[in-house]
């Protein structure tokens, strides 16, 4: 590959990781999504709903928008199972800059309940006939669109629609829509305005549910996204939808840990846990399920995406993270430790070999260790000199006693001793239980390299990125898309990889709290070998 085309493909890869939010690829994210291990662990589509709650970017949306009808049955979903519409997903997220206009202005909350009642109603009722439009274009062949196209809503007469072809009703209740959003923002005639009850939504449900041949067993799973950001009286009428939920409807929400500070329901009844919903926590089944390999998936099915070639040598199914069904496949040892490696390669680390290597050739580094030691002895009017503690064969060892010269437990003569016995190949306190040269190594190293940390290569590596991110898949994203973006020509390799010094720039630009206490982080997942 030239370098011009490994520019191009670099330019491709650095456009998808830029892509680390569930609203920048749209509606239909079949194509994108990777499936969590836990999928067919936790029910996650049942008639109880389900309280899903995460942290800001694990993956809450994203989750959703899969098992929402967009991407259920996606144009690039080709074959479909008997039983896909079983359930379909209807994902909302609240617009709160406009929900939060159904407040005060003169009208008082009851009133306001009523608007945002209708409003919900309308979207909602969209969204199953939208599903069911798209059902019917799908390759699921259980539902024909002719025969969609023909249903007759009678029914809709008694809540002043004035024709009932599917079709027709669609276009009115779009028409609905926009009224109600135009009365709501400018306020004029809001209390005139026809507000549709919640039968109106049951209705239609109801009637698809028995008119449409592939649709009699369907229930509508309603998401609510972003439930956190509801106004009071707007988690109220949420919460008593979730607690009447009953086929063909059922009402979730996707919340942010702790988000859920209203119980209360129109009623004098409260949202009880477990007897009127299931808690999803996603962090704790992405870590319970492995995050590292979840995390790994993610990324390289970003990168094939964008840039096939590089990946020319994979040797696994990354169409499988799409398929509920390949989780077996994915969860094997080899598909596992074969998305690692590749990781790996493309994001090299570093063990303690090699940062104590980087110290000894780099001369400021090196002449830090000397300085350190010569201090440390003066301060206990040793007579030893520096050139006893520093070993090119022992270099981690040289570098350990930087710190353990300063201990006043610990008399310099024995500390040499002790290195004599590790040269020697002895049982030594460097390398036995006491672990010397681990226990200390780390926080050494980032001492000497304090002042020149900008140099350094030691936040590089898969591990490192994991680590960093706290466990949160789009902080992982972040970084990786923080260092291709310090990719330029000349950092191009033929087999791809990221010099670990970009690596380190990315991670300080990314993580710039951590590296200002970088003097108390001892990090737990660095190798040792």
């Amino acid at each position: 590959m030239s370098m011009g085309d490994i520019a191009s493909e670099i330019s491709q890869v650095k456009h998808s990781l830029t892509k680390n939010r569930s609203e920048h690829l749209g509606k239909d994210v079949w194509s994108d999504f990777v499936i969590p291990r836990f999928f067919n662990r936790v029910q996650l589509i049942s008639t109880m709903p389900i309280r899903l709650e995460g942290g800001r970017g694990s993956g809450k949306t994203m989750l959703l928008r899969y098992l929402s009808y967009h991407s259920q049955f996606s144009p690039n979903r080709t074959v479909l199972p008997q039983n896909a519409t079983e359930s379909v997903g209807l994902y909302w997220k609240a617009d709160t800059q406009f929900l939060r206009l159904m407040q005060k202005r003169g009208l008082e909350e009851d009133e306001w309940s009523l608007v945002f009642d209708h409003y919900l109603n309308l979207r909602l009722s969209l969204e199953v006939l939208s599903s069911i439009s798209v059902i019917a274009e799908s390759a699921y062949d259980g539902v024909k669109k002719t025969v969609v196209d023909a249903v007759d809503f009678e029914g809709v007469k008694d809540f002043g629609f004035a024709k009932t072809a599917f079709n027709d009703v669609v276009r009115e209740i779009n028409s609905r829509i926009r009224r109600a959003e135009t009365i709501i923002q400018n306020i004029s005639g809001i209390r005139d305005l026809e507000k549709l009850p919640v039968s109106f939504l049951h209705y239609l449900a109801e009637t698809a549910v028995n008119k449409i041949p592939g649709l009699e067993d369907t229930v509508f799973s309603v998401y609510v996204d972003e439930y956190e950001n509801l106004l009071g009286y707007q988690q109220r009428i949420i919460n008593t939808r979730i607690k009447h939920s009953e086929p063909p409807i059922i009402f979730n929400i996707a919340i942010k840990l702790n988000g859920m500070s209203e119980t209360l329901t129109l009623s004098d009844e409260k949202l009880e846990n477990r007897a009127d919903y299931t808690i999803v926590n996603l962090d704790s089944e992405i870590e319970r399920s492995g995050f590292d390999e979840f995390v790994s998936e993610i990324f390289l099915k970003k990168l094939s995406a964008a840039s096939p070639k590089l990946l020319k040598d994979l040797k696994i199914d990354l169409s499988a993270c799409s398929h509920p069904e390949k989780l077996t496949y994915r969860c094997g040892e080899e598909y596992q430790e074969h998305c690692r490696q590749l990781v790996e390669r493309i994001f090299p680390g570093r063990t303690h070999q090699d940062l104590a290597n980087e110290v000894f050739e780099t001369p400021r580094y090196q002449s830090k260790v000397r300085s350190e030691i010569e201090r440390a002895l003066t301060q206990r009017r040793s007579t030893l000199r520096a050139d006893d503690f520093i070993s090119d064969a022992h270099r981690k060892a040289s570098i350990v006693c930087t710190s353990l010269l300063y201990r006043k437990n610990l008399d310099p003569s024995m500390v040499l001793e002790e290195l004599e016995k590790l040269k020697r190949g002895g049982s030594s306190k460097f390398s036995n239980k006491t672990a010397w040269e681990h226990n200390n190594f780390i926080g050494c190293y980032l001492r000497i390299i304090r002042a020149h940390k900008a140099g350094s290569t030691f936040y590089s590596g898969f591990d490192v990125y994991s680590a960093l991110s706290g466990r949160n898949v789009r902080h992982f994203l972040e970084l990786c898309k923080s260092a291709f973006s310090l990719l330029d020509d000349a950092s191009l390799t033929e087999n791809f990889i990221v010099d670990r010094g970009l690596q380190h720039l990315a991670a300080r630009s990314t993580s710039e709290e951590l590296v200002k206490e970088i003097s108390r982080f001892t990090p737990p997942w660095l190798p040792t070998k």
